[in-house]
């Protein structure tokens, strides 16, 4: 009875947070997570892709692959020191 009721709360507070994420998604057309790192990049200029993994708690190709559809939207960029240094990521 109790795991039900537990489970009847999470199922609420994944809806609530599914829906938040598409409100947000609806107000600035980025999704929720690429909005996250948006904002750590921000307050973290010249921060490499495995810093912000690592700050996010994410895989780092789960990283890369979100600065690079920021990149692509223009609202990050990244730029190299040398050739076989990691990219900086800059807001």
């Amino acid at each position: 009875r109790k795991m039900l009721e537990v489970l009847g709360q999470f199922r609420i507070l994944f809806k609530s947070v599914r829906r938040h994420y598409g409100e947000v998604q609806r107000r600035t057309g980025i999704g929720g997570a690429q909005l996250w790192a948006l904002s750590h990049i921000a307050s973290h200029p010249g921060i490499k892709p495995g810093e912000l993994a690592r700050a996010m708690a994410i895989h780092p190709s789960t990283a890369s692959n979100l600065v690079r559809d920021l990149e692509k939207s223009t609202l990050v960029s990244k730029q190299r020191q040398r050739k076989d240094q990691e990219p900086f990521i800059l807001a």
